[in-house]
């Protein structure tokens, strides 16, 4: 799955299915920077941002990274933990602005319980997040 979605990366337009749309969801967070930021953020954010995803896989994606806690998820945790908060909240962030953006595709794309997990789940991790780590040499 991992070779067949790193070609993606460098398709025009790629379309995404819904097995390897979990799996970039599985990695969110990857300790390996190669995977995950190379790889699935790149491919979550790029796939948002140029609307190269069905508005049910932009539902799909906002319901499975907002459930199992979202951005609450071990907060006290740093490593592998810390990574999957961020890079949650980075998508948060992406999927957020494609809702409130009325020339997007997604434009009030997220279902009105989501939208307001997100806000609340945001505003909690900005308050209560405490690991400040840059770059990491173990994690990138």
């Amino acid at each position: 799955m991992r070779r067949k979605l790193q070609r993606k990366v460098i398709e025009e337009k790629p379309s995404y299915s819904r097995e390897e749309i979990q799996w970039l969801l599985e990695h969110l967070g990857d300790p390996s920077p190669e995977i995950r930021d190379e790889l699935v953020f790149t491919s979550l954010a790029r796939g948002i941002q140029e609307e190269l995803f069905s508005l049910d896989q932009f539902q799909f994606i906002s319901e499975e990274v907002s459930s199992d806690e979202g951005l609450y998820k071990e907060i006290d945790s740093r490593g592998v933990s810390a990574l999957k908060r961020s890079f949650r909240a980075l998508i948060y962030a992406n999927l957020l602005s494609a809702d409130g953006n009325e020339h997007s595709l997604f434009y009030k794309g997220l279902k009105a319980d989501i939208r307001n997990a997100m806000l609340s789940q945001g505003l909690y991790y900005l308050k209560k997040e405490k690991d400040t780590t840059g770059f990491s040499s173990q994690y990138g």
